[in-house]
């Protein structure tokens, strides 16, 4: 038998900081203004939402997984703009 997913309360202090170190895994722009972070901020919530976390570990979890992807892909993409072979190799491992 499969539990329904609890609500996820965004009010909750522990969650909204939760998702603000999320959001600061997610790269921003060096002049990024405020509906730029607020859309970054949402980004983030969202991907870490479509885990369905049951509860505090697997919030945890699951925002680990969703920073993982993120800093893998920002990885990769500074991989291939560097010009530098030993600094891509680096990026890609």
């Amino acid at each position: 038998m499969t539990s329904a997913p609890t609500k996820i309360d965004l009010s909750n202090p522990s969650t909204r900081s939760l998702l603000s170190m999320l959001t600061a895994t997610l790269r921003a722009q060096p002049d990024e203004t405020a509906a730029e972070y607020e859309a970054r901020f949402a980004a983030a919530a969202t991907a870490w939402a479509a885990f369905h976390p049951r509860d505090h570990e697997e919030q945890w979890i699951a925002a680990q997984l969703v920073a993982l992807h993120h800093a893998a892909l920002d990885n990769l993409s500074r991989a291939m703009e560097t010009p530098h072979d030993a600094e891509a190799a680096r990026l890609r491992s």
